[in-house]
């Protein structure tokens, strides 16, 4: 008989911070200034440094899920991509394809609230500091809105009969259907 491992999020922290108003960045400088700030806080290659636009975030337990899904998915050699941040993205935005993923989680230009996510913990100021970003408690963790599962590709057909007090279970369903196969059926995310 085989067992599936337990879905057990990996030791993490995540933090809500946002850009400065003044902040005039490109998201591509953004995540240039994190990776050289990972490259000095956390050297390690397997540790999961990611950032992420906190309008795709529906809540802890949405973000311990992700990290738990990526980390199952790569235990058992079914990852989708040889990054342990994007693929905790992937998860994260409820999408087996990373340039969707991006669209729906990652750091875009308007972005001005992010989370960072690491997995093991680990140095979150210097992180912060390093890469301009100031950190905010209101940003995360907070409630998921109709605006954060739009992002994520659940529609309001789907989230209609749900009560609101349970959007962030949508959110961790839409991570879970990426293991599914493609093709038959209906779209992802939608009812």
């Amino acid at each position: 008989m085989i067992t599936s491992p337990p879905l057990i999020p990996p030791p993490h922290v995540a933090v809500g911070a946002r850009r400065s108003r003044s902040d005039r960045r490109s998201a591509e400088e953004v995540r240039k200034a994190l990776q050289v700030a990972v490259q000095r806080f956390r050297p390690d290659p397997q540790a999961l440094t990611q950032l992420v636009d906190a309008r795709a975030v529906a809540g802890a337990r949405h973000v311990a899920s992700a990290l738990a899904r990526a980390a199952r998915a790569r235990a058992r050699g079914r990852g989708h991509l040889s990054d342990a941040g994007a693929e905790f993205l992937l998860y994260l935005a409820g999408s087996d394809q990373f340039p969707e993923a991006v669209a729906r989680a990652g750091v875009q230009q308007d972005t001005r609230e992010v989370v960072l996510v690491l997995s093991p913990p680990g140095d979150l100021h210097g992180l912060l500091v390093r890469t301009e970003l100031e950190e905010d408690h209101k940003v995360y963790p907070r409630p998921p809105t109709a605006e954060v599962l739009e992002r994520l590709g659940i529609d309001p057909e789907a989230r209609g009969p749900v009560p609101e007090s349970s959007w962030e279970l949508l959110a961790m369903e839409a991570g879970a259907l990426v293991d599914l196969p493609r093709g038959g059926g209906s779209r992802r995310g939608k009812s």
